[in-house]
C-alpha cells in the first residue's frame, strides 16, 4: 500500500509505469532488421554491457528490499534506502534498465531500438524527478541524500573507490 497521495499523483505514477512498460515491451519484442554494421568486438562489449546492467538491476532490486514498488510513490511503512547500490546513485534500478536498453540496441544494431532506448531514458528521467518530489515529501532526510548522491550514474562510488 502506498502512502496517501493525491489522485493526480497516483494517476501520474501509474502513467509513468505504463509508459515505461510499453517502451520496454517494444524493445524486447519489436525486432527490426539490423541497420548498421559494427565490428564484432563492439557487439561483444554490448553483450557485456547487457550482463553488467542485468546484474546491477538485480542487485538494486535486492538493495531496495521491502521498499520495492514499480509505482514511483513511497510505500506505507517503507523506509528511505541509502545503502547497497543506493549509496552509489539514487535510482540504480533505472540505471540497470537504461543500460540494458542501450546495450540491447547496440547488440541488435537497430535504429528503432536505439530510439526506443532514448524514449525510455526520457520517461525514466521524468519518472525519477516525479519520484524524488514524492520522496522529499515522505522523508525529511531525502534532501541531504539527494544532494550527496548522483541520480543515475554511480560516479560517487567510483570516485570514492579511486580516491582512497
Amino acid at each position: 500500500m502506498h502512502r496517501s497521495t493525491s489522485p493526480t499523483d497516483t494517476f501520474r505514477g501509474y502513467a509513468y509505469v505504463t509508459a515505461q512498460a510499453v517502451i520496454l515491451l517494444a524493445i524486447v519484442f519489436w525486432r527490426t532488421p539490423a541497420d548498421w554494421d559494427q565490428p564484432g568486438w563492439v557487439t561483444t562489449v554490448a553483450y557485456a554491457g547487457d550482463g553488467i546492467s542485468a546484474v546491477w538491476f538485480l542487485a538494486a532490486l535486492v538493495s531496495l528490499g521491502r521498499s520495492l514498488s514499480a509505482v514511483p510513490l513511497p510505500l506505507q511503512g517503507g523506509r528511505l534506502v541509502t545503502t547497497g547500490l543506493y549509496r552509489c546513485c539514487r535510482h540504480p534500478i533505472y540505471t540497470g534498465v537504461i543500460g540494458l536498453a542501450f546495450s540491447s540496441a547496440v547488440v541488435v544494431r537497430s535504429s528503432w531500438t536505439l530510439a526506443l532506448a532514448v524514449a525510455l531514458l526520457v520517461v525514466l528521467s521524468a519518472k525519477a524527478r516525479f519520484e524524488e518530489g514524492q520522496l522529499l515529501d515522505a522523508y525529511p532526510d531525502y534532501v541531504t541524500y539527494m544532494l550527496a548522491t548522483p541520480r543515475f550514474l554511480p560516479t560517487g562510488c567510483l570516485a570514492r573507490r579511486w580516491l582512497r
